[in-house]
């Protein structure tokens, strides 16, 4: 019974506070997951902004099928790609040459 409370304990403890139990811990994607709630819910609401910032610094290295997932998340409409098209709207009219007056006699 003491290992099924352990589980699902709500002191989670993170990286320096586990001490000795740091290394049997497997740090797959679930760990991850569990250590950046317990952060989120550490930081104030003032600094959350900067926080994400520094996040979405390595948003670059991301492949572009996590970045459209993020995209979706945060619902990020698809850039739209503008075509310019130049259109003469005047044209010069050619120089006529003056045509001759053939009436005088």
């Amino acid at each position: 019974m003491d290992l099924i409370n352990d589980m699902f304990s709500t002191n989670l403890k993170y990286e320096s506070l586990l001490g000795d139990k740091e290394d049997s811990i497997e740090k797959n994607e679930s760990y991850y997951i569990g250590m950046t709630n317990h952060l989120m819910k550490q930081i104030p609401k003032q600094y959350y902004n900067k926080c994400l910032h520094e996040f979405l610094t390595k948003f670059q290295e991301l492949q572009d099928s996590e970045k459209q997932t993020i995209y979706e998340l945060l619902n990020v409409p698809e850039k739209e790609k503008i075509v310019y098209r130049e259109k003469i709207v005047y044209r010069e009219k050619k120089k006529q040459k003056p045509k001759l007056s053939l009436d005088d006699y």
